[in-house]
């Protein structure tokens, strides 16, 4: 069995390295999403169930971005009706309601927001991959009863 020379190997394996060191740049502790040098996936497959990772999925996103544009037609559409003589059914909500206009929207949003901050950061464990779809179908769902509201108190 052949020996080689470790000055030798080590110079190999240093030329070898297709990126640079890691290690050379101090980890930062806030980055934006989909900023570089973010760990956006996993190098082996099936390692990925509850495993934290830097970037979101575009997907991920996109369902996040719809949930809290959903929320912003609900508060909107909700004032409408509370204006035609509706009533608020969530007692929270109709408490903010109480207080004003101004803290119902922000409360709704606020609520709504890092409730899908929470689940977009839990994208890889099962809560986060069920409750994000559950909340899209639910404001889904809620957008249509709005739509039949709409319609039939022309």
């Amino acid at each position: 069995m052949q020996h080689s020379d470790p000055r030798t190997t080590t110079h190999d394996a240093e030329d070898r390295r297709r990126l640079s060191d890691r290690r050379e740049w101090p980890t930062r502790a806030l980055r934006l999403p989909f900023t570089p040098r973010c760990r956006s996936g996993f190098r082996r497959q099936g390692t990925e169930l509850n495993q934290f990772v830097d970037q979101m999925r575009p997907r991920v996103f996109l369902w996040g971005i719809t949930i809290v544009v959903f929320c912003v037609i609900d508060a909107v559409l909700t004032l409408i009706h509370i204006e035609r003589g509706g009533e608020e059914l969530v007692p929270t909500m109709k408490w903010a309601l109480d207080a004003s206009h101004e803290a119902f929207v922000w409360i709704k949003l606020t609520l709504t927001g890092v409730g899908v901050a929470y689940l977009a950061v839990h994208q890889n464990f099962f809560v986060g991959k069920f409750c994000i779809r559950f909340v899209f179908f639910v404001y889904f769902f809620l957008m249509v009863y709005h739509a039949f509201i709409v319609v039939t108190r022309v």
